[in-house]
């Protein structure tokens, strides 16, 4: 937060960098008392100062040399032990090709994915973004396992059980958490702890909780692994009863967000004040039902039936199935502009569509509610 420029009255206290033989330590003491350590080591050994790293090496004519560098994060509050180099270069499946530039642009995707996976409790989960968003979030790390199931589907249970680790349990209006509903961003920094920004387990995203019963649905269908289904079944219940009970918060059959004035006022994955407009560029007020979250309830609810069958719970899979015929029917009655052949943008607070051409209608096509 302070590098997005959030001022701060005070800081805690930044050690002088410790340099020892092909290594330097980094160390910063934060107000929540929690000692945070950063150490780069080399191989070979380098030349190292505070603010440089130097390999002074010899390449014969036509020979390669492999230098490394590893950065080993830890912090008081977490015990672990380090990090081989072997370990962070686990492989998944492997993809080849015979073209060069692909190649190289596989390796590369690879191993960005690869960095932005952090080690949970539950498993692998694949942070937003870095630097701002190097930190678990729920949209995020669904869709993200979602597009990697082909490629490894333990990122998805490591997702999976995260977020059901994490699912609010009671009403709590500062965080936006209430039963039920999967998180959109935690935080273990200092200024969250501290509570300087609301965010140490915030819950402001509207689509995260549907998104959790797709990832379900899909990883069933990836993997056949039933036992861990049937372990999240009751946070996959406890999402759906989010949807009905606190989502729809007027009873209209669509799930809508209000916004929070010390926090996000939207709740989709376009969060910016000014994400949602009418067509003369004035801002919709809410509650908003946004067009693709609409989609993602249809298809939670139509996977979750699809669950319910494998695990025998047939009666409850029909009632699914029924829920999710009516709102794909009311969908198109209260969403589509005829006039411009595509799902309106959102429904304000007095049900007014915002008849505005986006992207986000492309997810109908994708959660099969168009």
């Amino acid at each position: 937060f302070e590098v997005r420029g959030h001022r701060r009255s005070k800081r805690g206290h930044l050690d002088v960098p410790k340099v020892g033989r092909g290594s330097v330590t980094f160390a910063y003491t934060g107000l929540d008392d929690i000692r945070r350590e950063t150490k780069a080591t080399t191989s070979p050994p380098a030349d190292v100062a505070a603010a440089r790293i130097s390999f002074r090496v010899k390449v014969p004519a036509g020979k390669s040399r492999t230098l490394y560098a590893t950065f080993d994060c830890k912090s008081s509050a977490h015990a672990r032990r380090p990090t081989t180099r072997g370990r962070a270069l686990r492989d998944a499946c492997q993809v080849s090709s015979t073209s060069a530039s692909l190649e190289g642009w596989l390796l590369r995707s690879r191993d960005d994915l690869k960095m932005m996976l952090t080690s949970t409790p539950q498993g692998f989960y694949p942070t937003a973004g870095v630097p701002w968003y190097a930190t678990t979030f729920g949209r995020d790390g669904i869709i993200t396992a979602l597009q990697t199931l082909w490629l490894d589907s333990s990122i998805a249970k490591g997702v999976l059980g995260f977020l059901a680790a994490t699912q609010a349990t009671a009403v709590n209006a500062a965080r936006d958490a209430e039963p039920g509903k999967v998180i959109h961003e935690m935080r273990a920094d200092e200024m969250a702890n501290t509570g300087e920004v609301p965010f140490g387990r915030y819950y402001g995203s509207v689509d995260a909780t549907p998104l959790f019963v797709v990832l379900a649905g899909e990883y069933l269908s990836s993997t056949g692994d039933v036992a861990t289904v049937a372990e999240l079944w009751p946070n996959l219940e406890a999402a759906l009863d989010w949807i009905e009970r606190y989502g729809d918060k007027d009873g209209d059959g669509f799930v809508e967000y209000a916004s929070n004035k010390n926090a996000l006022t939207h709740q989709g994955w376009k969060d910016s004040d000014d994400a949602v407009f009418f067509e003369d560029g004035a801002l919709a007020q809410g509650p908003i039902a946004l067009c693709e979250v609409q989609g993602y309830v249809y298809d939670a609810r139509r996977r979750a039936a699809g669950l319910a069958d494998v695990l025998g719970l047939h009666d409850r899979a029909r009632s699914l199935r029924s829920q999710a015929a009516q709102l794909k029917d009311a969908f198109e009655d209260a969403f589509w502009c005829e006039d411009l052949s595509t799902y309106a943008l959102a429904l304000d607070g007095a049900k007014r569509p915002c008849r505005v051409r986006a992207s986000n209608a492309g997810h109908a096509l994708f959660t099969g509610i168009a």
